[in-house]
């Protein structure tokens, strides 16, 4: 599993995530949810070294990362979907995928390549030729998914994938999530989209001004219309 232990994180003299713990599970979609300006990006970036945590302990199967530069904790099998997408807009789609190809670890991960990408992403197979600019904002988000599969995680912290989509390509998003947790993958979504995170999560985490307020089901927060309405502005 991939633990996350009483991070603290700051930016300058600001706290931002005051003792914040969860826990991702392989098959398993960890739904972390909460207002704009809560600390779940920040977690995000503390977790893969970006915004490194003061205090706290991040772990991977036993594994210390807390200080490892950040290509070394993408090495060991943690990927990332940013919210800006980041995709390389001078590019091609199939630039982008292989400046992040890398083989499968030796724990026996699946191994993402070009072929199994065009798989699960037909219309990035359509565009390969594409530069990234030429892109709509829904194959730009698949194009960033697929980007990080190529580096063969076992875990994908995806940070708001929703955002900006097309209900549609939202229905297209939730059936990807679905297949890579039936493929072993852990995953942690972090989302505003209340109804999308619902969905397509096993547990989740609520935050509240850098602090996880409430560890609960994905039917329990479903029926909590209080936590809904105090918590995530529903």
């Amino acid at each position: 599993m991939l633990d996350v232990r009483d991070i603290h994180t700051y930016y300058g003299n600001s706290y931002i995530l005051q003792g914040v713990s969860l826990t991702l599970e392989p098959n398993r979609v960890t739904g972390l949810l909460g207002r704009n300006g809560v600390g779940k990006s920040t977690l995000v970036r503390s977790i893969l070294g970006l915004t490194p945590a003061r205090r706290g302990e991040v772990e991977m199967d036993g594994e210390a990362l807390t200080r490892l530069p950040t290509h070394g904790i993408v090495q060991r099998g943690v990927g990332w979907v940013p919210q800006e997408r980041r995709i390389f807009p001078s590019l091609t789609v199939e630039e982008n995928l292989r400046i992040n190809g890398r083989s499968s670890s030796a724990n026996g991960a699946c191994r993402w390549d070009l072929e199994k990408i065009y798989a699960l992403f037909p219309i990035l197979e359509e565009r390969a030729d594409s530069r990234g600019t030429l892109l709509s904002g829904g194959e730009q988000q698949m194009l960033a998914v697929a980007r990080a599969l190529m580096g063969n995680p076992r875990y994908l912290l995806m940070d708001e994938p929703s955002e900006g989509l097309a209900p549609l390509i939202v229905r297209d998003l939730g059936r990807i999530i679905d297949r890579l947790k039936g493929e072993g993958m852990g995953i942690l979504l972090v989302e505003q989209n209340l109804h999308f995170a619902l969905a397509h999560t096993d547990s989740v985490y609520v935050m509240n001004k850098g602090r996880v307020v409430r560890q609960l089901s994905p039917e329990e927060l479903r029926e909590d219309r209080e936590l809904q309405k105090t918590y995530l502005g529903v």
